[in-house]
């Protein structure tokens, strides 16, 4: 009778081990296409109207592989999130003072919205932007509900 406890309970237990098999899978592959154009690079949008100028510059400088996990408040709703990297964006006008603002991001499965907060914890505002990737130095991002796309270029290392 011994024997057969011990024996059930090897079974169970071996039964139980975690599977780590998918360990090393971070990123779906629209996620991780994404996340290896944008590592390291800057991307740089300017827009003109007579003498009127405005340029966005957004430099990814931090990438996590794997990604560190991160929660979303969402009205007292905690959501665990993979924070994938940091990007510094920089606004900078022919008529206003430059200003600079660091935010973490994440991108949705299929690739195609990047996802950014300025707060690595218990974030509580967050930015959606639709993206695409049009060739190996274009960048074209807007506000899910906008018509226009910004289109920016990737800046020579």
């Amino acid at each position: 009778m011994k024997r057969l406890l011990l024996a059930i309970l090897v079974i169970v237990l071996s039964s139980c081990q975690v599977d780590d098999s998918g360990k090393d899978i971070h990123f779906s592959d629209a996620q991780k296409s994404v996340v290896d154009f944008l590592e390291g690079n800057t991307f740089v949008y300017t827009q003109s109207i007579g003498d009127w100028a405005h340029t966005t510059t957004i430099e990814f400088i931090e990438t996590y592989d794997p990604p560190i996990e991160g929660s979303l408040n969402n009205k007292g709703n905690i959501t665990k999130i993979d924070i994938y990297g940091k990007y510094r964006i920089t606004y900078d006008g022919s008529h206003t003072t430059a200003s600079s603002f660091d935010k973490y991001y994440w991108i949705t499965l299929n690739g195609d919205q990047l996802c950014s907060f300025t707060k690595q914890n218990d974030i509580t505002s967050t930015e959606i932007h639709d993206i695409e990737i049009v060739d190996n130095n274009t960048l074209k991002m807007k506000l899910p509900d906008d018509y226009m796309w910004e289109t920016y270029k990737k800046e020579g290392r």
